[in-house]
């Protein structure tokens, strides 16, 4: 996805208006002013978005250093770790021992700089195969044990409704309920929040208590404490989109 592809997502996030609307400027009168509002937002932070492709673990150190030392970045989110490539910047033929020493080599540079690296994740394909329960595990995660070992925290996204399950046991609808799973906390325990997904503004945000008043019991894990944990609510960040291909 290119950087003004993401532009057009973050001011969906924060004017509340469908991204395709702003991308085909069909906007109305009462919507200009929420973009607008919306583009004074996105310029507060030091947010900078780099789309090379095919970005080795070298550069990628590189760039986050001279980001951190010169506007003080306070986070890195990676989209997503299968993307990158070892040190030089060449496809290894042992490619879980390559994932393997990137996200070791991450894991330092976050100790280095001392700010948090979100790094997505794709899962494997026995998640849409397995029988009963489709919701993700820290054995799904793709090409590494190398990112169970190493993070600090893994967190999980599941939709009920993606998987044909249209109710929970009390009867409540799963239609847009995402379950944002915490698989993994180092100085805490893991844990469930439930979170809605709004489509047309590609974000997430508080569940309406109102329409969904327990959360869907989940199978225990032996040697693993669970608790339900409230709802976050979403906070968009974003920039000047004229500066999003610069």
């Amino acid at each position: 996805m290119s950087a003004r592809e993401l532009g057009y997502r973050l001011l969906a996030m924060c004017s509340g208006i469908a991204s395709k609307r702003i991308k085909n400027r069909a906007l109305s009168q009462e919507e200009i002013p929420k973009v607008r509002q919306a583009e004074k937002l996105i310029q507060k932070p030091n947010l900078f978005i780099d789309d090379t492709p095919q970005l080795s673990l070298l550069q990628f150190k590189a760039k986050v250093r001279r980001l951190v030392f010169s506007h003080q970045v306070e986070f890195v989110i990676i989209d997503y770790l299968q993307l990158m490539k070892g040190h030089s910047g060449q496809a290894s033929q042992n490619r879980q021992l390559e994932v393997a020493t990137i996200v070791k080599d991450l894991k330092a540079l976050a100790k280095e700089m001392d700010i948090p690296i979100i790094a997505l994740s794709q899962l494997n394909r026995g998640v849409e195969t397995r029988p009963g329960d489709k919701r993700p595990v820290m054995a799904d995660l793709r090409e590494s044990g190398e990112i169970e070992q190493s993070a600090d925290t893994i967190a999980f996204l599941y939709r009920p409704a993606y998987y044909g399950v249209t109710e929970d046991h009390l009867g409540n609808s799963t239609e847009g309920v995402t379950e944002l799973i915490i698989a993994k906390h180092r100085d805490g325990k893991p844990g469930t929040i439930l979170l809605e997904f709004v489509p047309q503004h590609l974000r997430f945000q508080d569940l309406n208590q109102q329409f969904w008043r327990e959360p869907i019991p989940k199978p225990e894990q032996p040697g693993r404490a669970t608790q339900s944990l409230p709802a976050k609510q979403f906070r968009g960040f974003s920039q000047n989109p004229d500066d999003f291909d610069k």
